[in-house]
């Protein structure tokens, strides 16, 4: 029942409570998000090195274009793989750390994660300027 005044649940009153439940029907979407996530996570981890692999280091080598003008296609490129490692491997452990591969907890490792994204606000602020360099010379 609703306390009137102060508009919060009063779970006191309430015949129905939480509880966890593996096979419940929700349980089983949130944990097939989770994994979602934990997947994506690491096809984009490596996807980051291979554009590493098959794009940056060539062209370094080949000298095809200056020093200058790879940091401004792929600017702090080695940042965002070291960020993404750190997620995956955090995503890996939380998993491994599961009791049964049920992970109950996932908030913590994606809210620790928000901070460590500052890289990208580099790389996207130069992504315009890279888009043109291309552009004019490609």
């Amino acid at each position: 029942e609703r306390d009137q005044h102060k508009n919060t649940y009063d779970y006191s009153r309430s015949s129905e409570s939480w509880q966890f439940s593996p096979s419940s029907p929700l349980e089983q979407k949130r944990q097939s998000v989770i994994q979602e996530i934990i997947a994506t996570e690491a096809t984009y981890l490596k996807e980051l090195l291979l554009v590493e692999q098959a794009f940056i280091s060539p062209m370094r080598a080949s000298g095809i274009i200056t020093e200058k003008q790879l940091d401004l296609l792929f600017a702090n490129w080695n940042e965002l793989i070291l960020v993404n490692s750190y997620f995956n491997k955090a995503l890996k452990v939380r998993r491994m750390n599961s009791s049964g591969g049920v992970i109950t907890m996932i908030a913590d490792v994606l809210c620790q994660q928000i901070s460590q994204l500052t890289p990208y606000l580099r790389f996207c602020s130069i992504q315009i300027r890279g888009a043109t360099l291309l552009g004019e010379n490609y």
